[in-house]
């Protein structure tokens, strides 16, 4: 199998987890965020698999051979506290705009411009795959991402939508044992 098909494979393999539970096991271990949400803890779900899904389709669908991405399947809440901040045009959860409130204060990171998110999800440079969001209580949510077992990785661009979906506070990444998330519940699937 030559290398582009391996490429496809393997972000369809990562669409299809961002829509439904993995069937298949995880390698020996998976990376996982701690997160505790604000709100409901499955809004909070399907707006990070909204965003996320959104962004891997652009990196599955367009190349990255272009100076402008079609941003048109980016959810519009997204775009516009990415962006711009607010609109009264587009309805923002009151989540999204508190988590972006939090991102600024824990991360210490300036203002993403959407080109730029968008663009980190180049296959030749991110370094993390979707695997699952979880809960072990109903209360936090729990970001299982593939690594290929390395600890410690260049994620900002997954910080940014883990608080702009309307994250309060994210711990991590831990590398953890595969068995971990197979005992927790997935949320967030439609």
């Amino acid at each position: 199998m030559d290398e582009a098909r391996r490429m496809v494979d393997k972000y369809s393999d990562e669409l299809s987890r961002m829509s439904s539970r993995p069937s298949l096991l995880a390698g020996p271990g998976l990376v996982a965020l701690e997160i505790e949400p604000i709100g409901d803890i499955e809004a909070y779900g399907q707006r990070l698999r909204q965003v996320l899904m959104a962004a891997a389709n652009v990196a599955h669908e367009q190349g990255f051979d272009r100076e402008v991405l079609d941003s048109s399947g980016i959810p519009r809440w997204f775009a516009f506290i990415t962006d711009s901040g607010e609109s009264s045009e587009v309805d923002i959860p009151a989540e999204s705009l508190r988590g972006r409130e939090r991102y600024y204060e824990d991360r210490s990171e300036g203002e993403w411009d959407l080109q730029e998110w968008l663009f980190c999800f180049d296959p030749d440079l991110r370094r993390w795959l979707w695997w699952d969001l979880t809960t072990p209580d109903g209360r936090k949510a729990v970001l299982w991402i593939d690594t290929k077992g390395e600890p410690v990785i260049p994620c900002e661009e997954l910080w940014w939508a883990v608080f702009a979906a309307g994250a309060r506070s994210a711990r991590g990444p831990v590398l953890t044992p595969a068995e971990e998330w197979q005992q927790q519940s997935s949320i967030g699937i439609r």
